[in-house]
């Protein structure tokens, strides 16, 4: 739960996956003092390097696929 929203793991990382990047993900709950708790997102990437920009990246194509208050922060 984040701000009251009821947001499950597997959505998050079903919605992960269809990235062509990915190739695992495991979402977990991680404590916040402002919003109870947020998404974390731990991703295992085909290739490539991660950085900023893929996250970045991820973050908006699991905004696209779900709702915005479901992306890992």
């Amino acid at each position: 739960m984040s701000s009251g929203y009821r947001i499950g793991p597997f959505e998050v990382e079903s919605a992960l996956l269809t990235h062509p990047a990915v190739a695992e993900a495991a979402a977990v709950g991680a404590p916040d003092p402002e919003r109870g708790a947020v998404v974390r997102a731990i991703v295992v990437l085909r290739g490539g390097e991660a950085g900023d920009q893929l996250a970045a990246e991820l973050r908006d194509h699991v905004k696209e696929i779900t709702a915005p208050y479901k992306a890992p922060r």
